[in-house]
């Protein structure tokens, strides 16, 4: 679908489902799940950037795991799961202040 990326992005049941599966790593939501995030996968693909972008992502961190990130300076760095990220400084942190 050519609004797999949209529906992601969406406040939904689905995508609370997906965001849920990916983070736990459960098999049994991702399987039915799995068209759709080969859709997005192909979305976002298409719509790679290949200069820097600057975005941010409100997330709490233990120091041990902050100062593995700043060591990682000039590598590459690989996530389990899909995040969601703003070029709006302000709205990552406050998005922060409403993580449990």
């Amino acid at each position: 679908s050519d609004k797999a990326v949209w529906w992601w992005t969406r406040h939904s049941t689905m995508s609370a489902w997906l965001k849920r599966a990916l983070h736990h790593r459960q098999i049994d939501l991702l399987l039915p799940l799995r068209f759709w995030l080969r859709d997005i996968e192909l979305q976002l693909s298409a719509t790679r950037v290949h200069t820097s972008v600057r975005v941010y992502r409100g997330l709490w961190l233990r120091h041990d795991q902050l100062s593995r990130l700043q060591n990682a300076e000039n590598h590459y760095l690989m996530f389990h799961e899909f995040f969601s990220t703003t070029p709006d400084r302000n709205l990552a942190l406050w998005l922060l202040d409403r993580i449990e």
